[in-house]
């Protein structure tokens, strides 16, 4: 087969440059609540036959948290509280879930949970007076995650030096692939506009989250087209910087199958957090009692108080 004609064939499966620019501004424009989730789905396919994605890796052994407000200041007893509700409680567009759609939110360590499940009480009257009781999972990577990673926002580009560290590299990784300048450009311009789309932090409701929710949910549909053989290629979701910390921490979004396969819940935590500073990310916590046994999905709380340490 003659590998230049491949080439070229490959290459017109993007959009060009300037209409990447032109649909962009469209969608941007768009008031997202008018459109349904199949409506947008279908023109953005009309717009971009490809949608690309950067992948890294979450190496095994990492522990993720996930945390959840206790109803009455009491933590849960059952671990299928404290992970992913079940589709029929998730009536709204998240980050990167749609309606109905599961998915196990969870961060890269045990402050940037809490602060995330926390975000509610900002909009109590005296929200600075507020104390919040959590319940907190720490769970370890039983094997990699091989995840899409969001990194082509200017805006972390200036605060994250490892995220523009990656975006370099990235961008070496495509100019040695020899792709038309083109190509390369309208590659980048749709990353950043995926990527403006998990960072944007002025949300006015959960119609706002749409097209990062189409970013996610099709990627998790693209699983599906690897064949068995190739699994290892498939994503198990995303990592993306918190937009609540200020982009100072990562999230990750995964799906539930891989959370299923390569996740184990190794212990859960109770915390109170109180002088919460909304603006600057920043609270103070005390840790009340930690986990005696976590056995057929019911957790055993320990009587003692927690020593204190740090999480």
């Amino acid at each position: 087969m003659d590998k230049s004609y491949t080439h070229k064939e490959f290459e017109k499966r993007f959009t060009k440059t300037a209409d990447v620019i032109k649909y962009v501004a469209e969608l941007e424009a768009f008031n997202l609540s008018d459109f349904t989730d199949e409506q947008l789905e279908k023109i953005i396919d009309k717009y971009f036959y490809v949608i690309p994605y950067v992948d890294t890796k979450i190496l095994a052994g990492h522990k993720l948290y996930r945390a959840r407000l206790n109803i009455n200041n009491t933590p849960f007893e059952k671990v299928s509280d404290i992970a992913a509700p079940q589709k029929e409680h998730i009536i709204e567009h998240g980050r990167a879930n749609k309606i109905g759609e599961r998915i196990f939110y969870c961060a890269s360590n045990a402050r940037l949970a809490l602060f995330e499940v926390i975000q509610n009480l900002k909009y109590k009257l005296n929200p600075e007076l507020e104390v919040a009781s959590l319940t907190i999972g720490e769970w370890r990577l039983k094997a990699d995650l091989h995840i899409a990673c969001i990194i082509h926002s200017p805006i972390l580009h200036q605060l994250r030096k490892d995220i523009l560290d990656a975006y370099n590299d990235t961008q070496k990784l495509i100019i040695n692939g020899s792709l038309q300048e083109d190509v390369v450009n309208a590659n980048n311009l749709l990353c950043q506009f995926f990527s403006e789309q998990f960072t944007k932090d002025n949300i006015k409701s959960s119609h706002d989250y749409k097209i990062s929710a189409f970013y996610a949910s099709r990627l998790r549909t693209s699983n599906s087209l690897i064949a068995e053989q190739y699994k290892s290629s498939r994503f198990d979701g995303l990592n993306y910087p918190s937009v609540a910390m200020n982009y100072k921490g990562d999230n990750q979004a995964l799906f539930i199958q891989s959370v299923e396969e390569k996740l184990e819940l190794i212990n859960t935590i109770e915390v109170l957090c109180g002088n919460i500073d909304f603006k600057n990310g920043t609270f103070t916590y005390g840790v009340l009692h930690e986990a005696e046994k976590i056995e057929n999905g019911i957790i055993t709380w320990k009587k003692e108080f927690y020593k204190p340490k740090a999480i």
